[in-house]
């Protein structure tokens, strides 16, 4: 979970997520917790459904181990504070492993794990489906490689 703080209102103190800015015991908390606990597919989704994490995913898929440098020249519109964010929940949900390496100036290579490694015909399939329902007004800008290598 994340990092709660107390959140003080005019007659109340109540426990808030920093991360989500989500109250802890609303009923919104409560039923995402529920939902994610007996369906599969919301739980799936929430794992992978943040905005860049497929982009991320398929980078990964694609060429094995990335520096965070490299990350960014792939996803040139996500910001650095996007990115991390994403980069720390994906590490924390045991998709991808970072290893810091010890050199000078620091560096960060990031490679997928068994279970992220494991979501390859998902996101295959997520891409297939993209491209055979895509309106044919919304073209992508530039060529995209498939996941299917």
């Amino acid at each position: 979970m994340g990092i709660f703080h107390l959140e003080k209102n005019e007659q109340n103190c109540r426990r808030v997520n920093s991360e989500t800015m989500r109250k802890e015991h609303s009923t919104n908390t409560i039923n995402k917790k529920q939902l994610e606990r007996d369906c599969n597919m919301a739980y799936t989704i929430t794992q992978i459904g943040a905005r860049w994490k497929p982009s991320i995913l398929a980078s990964l898929l694609r060429h094995k181990k990335l520096r965070y440098s490299e990350l960014r020249k792939m996803l040139p519109f996500i910001s650095q504070r996007m990115l991390s964010l994403h980069l720390k929940e994906l590490e924390q949900d045991q998709l991808i492993r970072r290893k810091v390496l010890k050199h000078i100036p620091p560096k960060v290579e990031y490679t997928l794990t068994a279970r992220g490694t494991s979501l390859k015909p998902l996101l295959q399939s997520l891409d297939i489906w993209g491209a055979s329902n895509r309106p044919a007004n919304i073209k992508p800008e530039r060529p995209k490689k498939s996941l299917k290598q």
